[in-house]
């Protein structure tokens, strides 16, 4: 009779991990030191390795906390365990998950685990799951004096000593994970202890390597594409308590979307750091600082030698991507997307002071390449202005600076304001059709920003500036700085939807503020049936015009 046998050379359970997996940490002692072959150290079920079961702190059923033994992965380390061994995870042998973690890498994401801030806002990524917080009577950790350890400075004063004692054991500190992401790069989005950072950078971390979608250390840190903040606040200015939450809301989301800024200087000392890397989508760490409205760690990247005339792909659906200029990123930052699930886009552009303008003011944003970009831009986009495209340099400080702006253009903001924003009273004066004038009150701007977009793109023009300026009897020489502030809002409206990666869905959520319900369905049943994928991999300097229109889901797989 024949009998079926399932075995797994090199794959089984041993009397070591069967000690550490039972918690026996004496026998699991004894027999590393009896041990008298390095390589059976390695040997284990699968991932289950001795230096993992002590390293990964939690149960071969991934269900219960586990004991961390430092001391004893120590142990193992000395005595000649492979500390690059990882086993990769399969779906029950068969389907490839991921390369698996080396000890290297558990420790990295436990230091993440332990030095993660309460508020990071990309703590559920799926390469890295922290824990909320650490708790010494739960998750036990013997340390390196075969004590357990009761605060997290002593768990992490020996976890940077186990760290270091892996990397002088020949461990690889710039080792890949299923998304190419290496130890500086996680711990460059996760960690706001800079200490980790350092021992790998001065101990064979390349800290230029990029990840599978062109991100440095340097871009992840400043990587403002994974933002996932909290855009629930749906409150209405009714009361001064909703006001006070409004303020508090953008308040804490400025703090979250604040650059960590000892990981910003300690990357920008390094000789070997490239300030002006670009993504796969041609992307830099100044155009995501910039994203972030964080200007205090723009200026430092500028001051580092950052060009701000270097362009960017943003997307304009999940089909169609386009070339933008850095500048333009401020008018696509997060704070301002996220602002308009609470209030709404003519309430913003009544501020006079742009998060950008300490910039522009400051002569970051007037070297003649950005001139360039901006004139082309409106030559392109913005065909009614072309007359305005010559002195593209004189209006950047127009639209986007304050104090270099002169107090004629404040001025001619204010009387745009006033006139054709906060009220359309004027329109009766200055429009003769009474159906345009009734189509557009000022209440509907709040709850309709469709309609407020139609108001500014068709019905707002240098003729109807022309009328105001006779109606209220201004010089006709502000009739420039008038059209500045449309231009502005021609813009805002025009880039404001934009995504710094491709949309998931077919029709994005700040798009959505936007459209109006008939048109969302046509563009959502567009985007289902023809939509295509970008392979996020492919190089940013191998693209070209042809490829960046949308490529077919077809020709993606």
């Amino acid at each position: 009779m024949a009998f079926v046998f399932h075995v797994e050379f090199g794959m089984n359970d041993t009397p070591l991990t069967q000690a550490l997996e039972q918690g026996n940490y004496a026998t699991a002692e004894r027999l590393i030191l009896e041990c008298p072959n390095a390589s059976y150290l390695d040997d284990g079920c699968y991932q289950r390795t001795p230096l993992y079961i002590c390293l990964c702190g939690v149960d071969e059923y991934h269900q219960k906390v586990s004991t961390r033994n430092f001391y004893l992965a120590r142990l193992l380390i000395e005595r000649g365990a492979n500390v690059n061994h990882r086993v990769p995870v399969t779906n029950y042998g068969s389907e490839y998950i991921s390369p698996g973690k080396s000890s290297f890498e558990l420790l990295v994401d436990y230091y993440n685990d332990l030095t993660c801030h309460p508020e990071s806002f990309d703590c559920e990524s799926p390469w890295h799951q922290p824990e909320k917080i650490w708790n010494p009577l739960t998750e036990l950790v013997v340390g390196l004096n075969k004590e357990y350890l009761t605060t997290k400075e002593e768990v992490l004063d020996d976890l940077k000593e186990l760290v270091f004692d892996i990397l002088q054991h020949g461990g690889d500190a710039n080792i890949l994970d299923e998304n190419r992401m290496t130890a500086s790069h996680r711990l460059a989005m996760f960690s706001y202890d800079l200490a980790l950072m350092e021992i790998i950078g001065s101990n064979g971390a390349d800290l230029n390597m990029v990840d599978g979608i062109g991100n440095t250390p340097l871009l992840s840190l400043c990587d403002a594409a994974a933002f996932r903040g909290d855009n629930s606040c749906n409150v209405s200015p009714a009361s001064d308590s909703d006001v006070a939450r409004k303020a508090l809301f953008e308040e804490d989301l400025k703090a979250q979307l604040r650059v960590k800024t000892d990981f910003l200087h300690y990357l920008l000392k390094r000789k070997d750091t490239d300030v002006n890397h670009q993504n796969n989508f041609g992307q830099t760490a100044l155009f995501h600082c910039l994203l972030r409205e964080d200007m205090d760690s723009a200026k430092i990247l500028l001051d580092t030698g950052a060009d701000p005339s270097l362009q960017c792909y943003v997307w304009e659906s999940r089909r169609k991507k386009r070339k933008v200029p850095q500048l333009l990123a401020s008018l696509m930052s997060i704070p301002l997307q996220q602002s308009l699930t609470h209030t709404s886009l003519s309430d913003q552009t009544s501020k006079s002071l742009q998060p950008i303008s300490y910039l522009v003011d400051a002569g970051y944003f007037t070297s003649n390449e950005v001139k360039r970009e901006l004139s082309y831009l409106i030559e392109q986009d913005f065909p009614e202005f072309s007359h305005l495209a010559s002195s593209a340099g004189y209006f950047i400080h127009l639209m986007f600076g304050y104090k270099t702006a002169s107090l004629k253009q404040l001025a001619a903001r204010k009387v745009f304001q006033c006139c054709l924003i906060d009220s359309t009273a004027c329109l009766h004066n200055i429009l003769p059709v009474s159906s345009i004038q009734e189509n557009f009150p000022t209440r509907e701007f709040l709850s309709n920003p469709s309609k407020y977009e139609e108001y500014v793109t068709l019905i707002l023009n240098s003729t109807v500036l022309r009328r105001l300026l006779e109606l209220v009897q201004l010089p006709h020489s502000l009739l420039i700085h008038l059209e500045a502030q449309l231009l502005y809002l021609r813009m805002l409206l025009k880039f404001c939807p934009l995504q710094p990666r491709r949309p998931l869905n077919a029709v994005s959520w700040v798009r959505n503020i936007f459209d109006s319900p008939e048109n969302d369905g046509e563009e959502s049943d567009e985007g289902d049936s023809e939509g295509s994928s970008d392979d996020e991999s492919r190089s940013y300097d191998t693209s070209t015009e042809e490829s960046v229109e949308g490529d077919s889901d077809l020709e993606y797989w």
